[in-house]
């Protein structure tokens, strides 16, 4: 047990160390993209070996993963070391809390606190979904890739998002799926309308994620049976005022 405690602090380290490399040396992306994930996994997959949950399931790695993937992606594209250097140690700060929440859920529940997980996922999302919207729209604008296969992209991240959604509120694949798939769907229209549109690929990642974060927020308040019309009408009005403000504040280019 002590080794898995240990596990918490030292799979950020070295993540962080890793991702510093590859700000150095832009062309060991794979193999530092390979060693981050692979630290996560086997930090993972000692906290289920030890814990006597029932409950253990490997989709619990899908966020984080993502999150290292998505930010890679989208840090290729930025120029500013510094802004880097902040979102490497975002990255490393939330993989901590969120290995340290997961060894509590698996190890020791006493010390669990599921609102606070709650609040740690949600961050993680918010962050993956932004740096890979922001990606999408920056490959198609810079590299000028066809709109289909980024739309597919953005299709695979949400759908595996919204899978790790089902295993964290306990609800039941079969019973999920077809919701998974409209919201899915309803992404996908979203994301390939904002390719029409003339902002910059930081206000369209933002845009988007900001949809993403609604649709998200209803979607789980759905599966606990606690979604009405007011809550509907103060997401959709809370989303809504957010955009208008992100465009009216922004550069268009």
């Amino acid at each position: 047990m002590p080794y898995n405690r240990l596990l918490i602090l030292i799979a950020p380290i070295f993540i962080l160390i890793l991702l510093e490399i590859l700000l150095f040396w832009p062309s060991m992306i794979y193999a530092v993209l390979v060693l981050a994930c692979l630290l996560i996994i086997i930090a993972y997959w000692r906290f289920i070996n030890t814990s006597q949950s029932i409950s253990s399931q490997w989709s619990f790695i899908i966020l984080p993963i993502l999150l290292l993937i998505s930010s890679i992606a989208y840090t290729s594209i930025l120029s500013s070391h510094n802004t880097i250097q902040i979102i490497f140690i975002l990255d490393a700060i939330f993989i901590y809390y969120y290995l340290k929440y997961l060894y509590y859920y698996l190890i020791m529940p006493v010390l669990y606190e599921e609102y606070i997980f709650n609040n740690i996922f949600t961050y993680g999302i918010f962050l993956t979904f932004f740096y890979t919207a922001s990606a999408i729209y920056a490959f198609q604008s810079f590299l000028y890739l066809p709109i289909w296969p980024l739309i597919f992209v953005i299709f695979f991240i949400t759908a595996l998002i919204f899978y790790q959604i089902l295993a964290i509120d306990k609800i039941a694949l079969n019973k999920g799926i077809i919701y998974i798939l409209i919201s899915c769907l309803v992404l996908v229209e979203l994301a390939w309308s904002i390719f029409y549109l003339p902002f910059n690929y930081n206000i369209s990642g933002l845009a988007l994620t900001v949809c993403y974060y609604v649709l998200v927020r209803l979607l789980r308040l759905f599966f606990i049976n606690s979604l009405n019309k007011r809550i509907v009408r103060l997401y959709a009005i809370f989303g809504l005022i957010i955009i208008f403000l992100i465009i009216a504040t922004a550069r268009w280019i």
